[in-house]
């Protein structure tokens, strides 16, 4: 009997590993597509959806999360050198037709 609880438990336990090896696999997946959303979002009107996520007084946490990632998005557009893009042009026009939507 001592012995078949034992086989159970380690059972039990492998299960709950692997569980929580799935838990952290989704958590990933969602950061990323939180904060490709943002990517992709910013480069539209972020300002008009930050005044809308900051105005709400409980959001989810997927919210939370996506403002964060528009903040973190917002850092890193204003942390690069102007002199990449050609003068008197926005960060869209740099791109190939392909790529506008």
């Amino acid at each position: 009997m001592v012995a078949w609880l034992k086989s159970r438990a380690e059972t039990l336990d492998n299960e709950r590993r692997s569980l929580a090896d799935q838990l952290q696999a989704l958590e990933t997946r969602i950061q990323l597509d939180i904060d490709n959303a943002a990517a992709m979002f910013y480069r539209g009107s972020a300002n008009m959806l930050q005044q809308k996520l900051e105005a709400k007084e409980a959001g989810s946490s997927i919210e939370d999360r996506f403002a964060a990632a528009l903040q973190k998005k917002k850092k890193g557009e204003e942390a690069k050198p102007e002199e990449t893009r050609p003068e008197g042009t926005r960060p869209e026009e740099t791109r190939p037709e392909e790529e506008r939507c």
